[in-house]
């Protein structure tokens, strides 16, 4: 007899399940943008290009092989004796009617176009497709305000070429709410005074 709908998707969503998987979160995902590519991308028929890849984002390096039209993604074997995987995603050109039309990668499973694919067990492909969601939508409201002064102080780290009169009005529209301890901040406690 199959099992009930009701109890299938109850395994899925409790914790305590014996079957339960976490969905994996996009921030820990190693990130494949294509914005970090567009400079090595071809951008004539006939013209292959093959070179390394990882950024901050990626970690682990992975070989590419570039046309105007695929992408070619091999990714190391794991283990000792296998051959790599290969992976072919196509590029989609969207015009921006202002300057260069820009590049999207197709999804492998769902063919969407994306400018972001998450690298999980070498297999690239969209958020939607892995099932993963990101940190914001895992914490409550309670921790929100704090990763959102964590983000905030990563950008200002990052950024360096941020003008001054930018960095003041983030430190002053974000900083206050982020020094504030966290008992005192978007707690539903009574006031204790008058």
């Amino acid at each position: 007899m199959a099992m009930p709908w009701q109890l299938r998707n109850a395994t899925r969503r409790n914790p305590r399940a014996r079957g339960y998987m976490p969905k994996p979160i996009n921030d820990a995902l190693p990130c494949f943008d294509i914005n970090e590519l567009l400079h090595a991308i071809p951008r004539n028929y006939g013209i292959v290009r093959t070179q390394q890849f990882s950024s901050s984002s990626h970690p682990r390096t992975i070989g590419l092989r570039l046309t105007c039209e695929t992408i070619e993604v091999i990714h190391p074997s794991l283990h000792r004796g296998q051959p790599p995987k290969v992976q072919t995603l196509k590029l989609k050109w969207i015009r921006t009617y202002f300057g260069r039309p820009r590049p999207a990668i197709h999804c492998d499973k769902c063919g969407r176009p994306f400018i972001k694919l998450y690298n999980r067990n070498n297999d690239l492909s969209c958020r939607h497709c892995h099932g993963s969601i990101y940190l914001s939508q895992k914490l409550n409201q309670d921790g929100r305000p704090i990763l959102k002064a964590h983000r905030l102080e990563q950008f200002l780290l990052l950024k360096t070429n941020a003008r001054q009169r930018t960095r003041d009005r983030l430190l002053k529209r974000f900083g206050e709410k982020a020094m504030m301890p966290q008992t005192n901040y978007n707690t539903h406690t009574p006031r204790h005074w008058k």
